[in-house]
């Protein structure tokens, strides 16, 4: 799993396969295959971090204080900064960042599956 993570060399040094040799140097996705190849162990600390980090922080005797995903983390203090309509804007600039990030990858696995070769 690091291997898609890491260059090929460091995948080497800590003997971990490379998973876009698999797929001739495409990434690993559901269209290009290679997905069957990664770790059951990590698919399954991926769901479990992710349970966790959104079960954990539930509060169900404020609900009004928590927003979906809101797990607190703003390390540089921005968010007690604004006021209402500049935290609207943040959620706002937040949300189309996130739908640009999903149609971006979309696309990627999209034309590597087309084209049959490595984007990159």
């Amino acid at each position: 799993p690091f291997s898609e993570l890491l260059k090929k060399p460091i995948a080497n040094v800590l003997n971990l396969p490379a998973l876009t040799d698999l797929t001739g140097g495409r990434a690993p996705s559901i269209p290009n295959g290679g997905l069957g190849q990664v770790s059951a162990l990590f698919w399954f600390a991926v769901l479990a971090i992710g349970v966790l980090a959104e079960v954990g922080e539930i509060n169900p005797l404020a609900p009004e204080q928590k927003l979906a995903g809101d797990l607190g983390f703003d390390p540089l203090g921005f968010w007690g900064k604004m006021d209402a309509r500049g935290r609207r804007d943040m959620q706002d600039k937040e949300l189309a960042n996130g739908r640009l990030a999903m149609a971006a990858i979309t696309a990627f696995v999209l034309e590597e599956f087309a084209s049959k070769s490595a984007i990159f």
